[in-house]
């Protein structure tokens, strides 16, 4: 978003270098795990189903909150829409393109205890930390400027910060680290010689 939205500025090629070493850096970690020795890895009591629930949630979240203001500018109301001076709702365009998709497979596929879905269950448990992080910030620097606490936001935001904590704490606990047995080195025999080597 800040390399292709933002009004052009100074630490514009800052923002295109973090966003092109985010994308190899997530094809190179996802070409290091292998999906099949992952779920060798995972206990028993890894939050399959709790990781379910939440992508679920999280998906139909986003979606309920983004389609009130794609709609609202849509109708022409870019005051409710909250353009905020953008060209169109990039924000929503990446969560409903990229992140919902990733939450509904994720749910599907951790409810099933497929190996995939351990995998993105660690991504997404990550994102659900981040984004309700993020958000409680903006509450607290929105306290600061205006001076009005807002409540209901603190109280729902900081819930989603604490149950997705715990839920990252649950799916990061659950995975052993792989076991390396220490083999033996082999006996090498060596021919003998002299007198050795005569009898």
């Amino acid at each position: 978003m800040y390399a292709m939205t933002w009004a052009l500025g100074p630490l514009f090629p800052l923002w295109i270098a973090i966003y092109a070493a985010s994308l190899a850096g997530i094809v190179w970690i996802v070409s290091t795990v292998a999906p099949s020795e992952l779920a060798e890895r995972v206990t028993s009591r890894f939050p399959a189903r709790g990781m379910a629930v939440f992508s679920g949630v999280m998906a139909l979240a986003l979606v309920a909150m983004w389609s009130q203001r794609i709609a609202a500018g849509l109708s022409g109301d870019y005051e409710t829409a909250m353009l905020l001076g953008q060209t169109t709702l990039v924000v929503q365009a990446l969560d409903l393109g990229l992140i919902v998709p990733l939450c509904v497979f994720t749910a599907f596929a951790a409810w099933a205890r497929r190996p995939i879905g351990y995998l993105l269950a660690s991504v997404v448990v990550i994102k659900g930390v981040t984004m309700s992080g993020a958000i409680l910030a903006m509450l607290v620097s929105a306290l600061v400027v205006e001076g009005k606490p807002d409540l209901f936001g603190f109280a729902m935001f900081g819930t989603a910060f604490v149950a997705t904590c715990l839920l990252a704490w649950r799916v990061y606990a659950n995975v052993t680290e792989p076991e390396f047995t220490a083999e033996k080195p082999a006996v090498v025999s060596r021919p003998q010689g002299g007198a050795a080597a005569a009898r």
